[in-house]
């Protein structure tokens, strides 16, 4: 099975990369507005609806050339910008990269590679286990953070219960079984049924017991 997850950490960009990256994510905000004012004018004057997609394969390229906008004004610095950037370009303060192979990562360094923003170094909290996917650069509260993306082959089934405490069953498949995560999940249910049975007939408190039992839905009456 595989597993996509995000990690997140703070960045920790010199004054050059810094300056750098608000001009990607402005002028990916310039054309997200350009992209809703294509829009905007094509639903005013009854046409079909485009995607973002088809507005982005038309114009983008003559925007990065000097092109007038649906304003009148040109923007030939959209060209300093990575076109992969443009293409998913959003409201926010961020960008996204999303072809692995621009990226590095060097977690022993605590070092990561982007295009046209050379190695850049990060708060590295914890690992990052599997390939690299994509990296989304944000700002938030005057810090720069980036998520990455990654993906890796997963054979453990992993089930978490909340009840009074915090209930966690961790399995994998077991010698002898067939089916895997449906004997899992068969094996699970009937754990938390005997957790439920267990907590309700030590209670020393019914009226939190009750509450518990219709957190945890049980169903399991006394």
């Amino acid at each position: 099975m595989q597993r996509l997850q995000a990690i997140e950490y703070e960045l920790r960009p010199n004054g050059e990369q810094q300056r750098n990256m608000r001009h990607f994510a402005g002028s990916c905000r310039v054309v997200f507005n350009k992209t809703l004012a294509l829009q905007k004018t094509n639903h005013d004057t009854g046409g079909k609806f485009i995607n973002n997609v088809a507005i982005m394969a038309k114009h983008l390229t003559a925007w990065r050339n000097g092109a007038p906008q649906p304003s009148g004004r040109t923007s030939p610095w959209l060209a300093d910008t990575p076109v992969h950037l443009l293409q998913l370009a959003r409201q926010s303060d961020s960008f996204r990269y999303p072809v692995p192979m621009q990226i590095k990562l060097k977690q022993g360094n605590s070092r990561i590679f982007l295009p046209k923003l050379s190695w850049m170094r990060y708060c590295n909290s914890r690992s990052v286990f599997g390939a690299v996917r994509n990296v989304t650069v944000s700002l938030r509260a005057d810090k720069w953070r980036i998520s990455i993306q990654t993906a890796r082959l997963t054979q453990a089934w992993q089930a978490a219960e909340h009840s009074s405490g915090m209930f966690a069953l961790q399995s994998q498949n077991l010698p002898g079984r067939e089916g895997g995560p449906e004997h899992l999940e068969a094996d699970r249910s009937r754990s938390v049924e005997r957790l439920c049975k267990y907590q309700w007939s030590n209670c020393k408190r019914p009226s939190l017991c009750k509450t518990r039992q219709e957190i945890t839905h049980c169903g399991i009456s006394k």
